[in-house]
């Protein structure tokens, strides 16, 4: 499998921490010991520990600016005949 791998535009960023709270490794109620996105008050969130990352596409999805970009799940994408199921199917991992 792949590796995902998750990239943040700093120039284009809010530094909202939207991407933080969606996130379920990330965050005060995250599942892992080490977050995924950590977000320090007044600062630019980064991407800490993204093999922590399960490929959800929230923080991508909660985005306002569009500055987190995804990658490494092609396999996924793959195997599906329509664009339209993997968009429901990655809303739903």
């Amino acid at each position: 499998m792949e590796t995902i791998n998750i990239t943040r535009d700093e120039d284009i960023c809010l530094k909202c921490g939207e991407c933080v709270d969606v996130c379920p490794n990330s965050g005060e109620k995250r599942l892992v010991k080490d977050p995924v996105i950590i977000h320090e008050t007044d600062q630019t969130p980064y991407i800490a520990n993204q093999e922590n990352c399960i490929g959800c596409f929230s923080c991508k999805d909660a985005c306002r600016s569009e500055a987190i970009s995804i990658e490494g799940i092609p396999e996924i994408k793959s195997i599906l005949i329509e664009d339209k199921l993997y968009d429901v199917l990655k809303r739903i991992i």
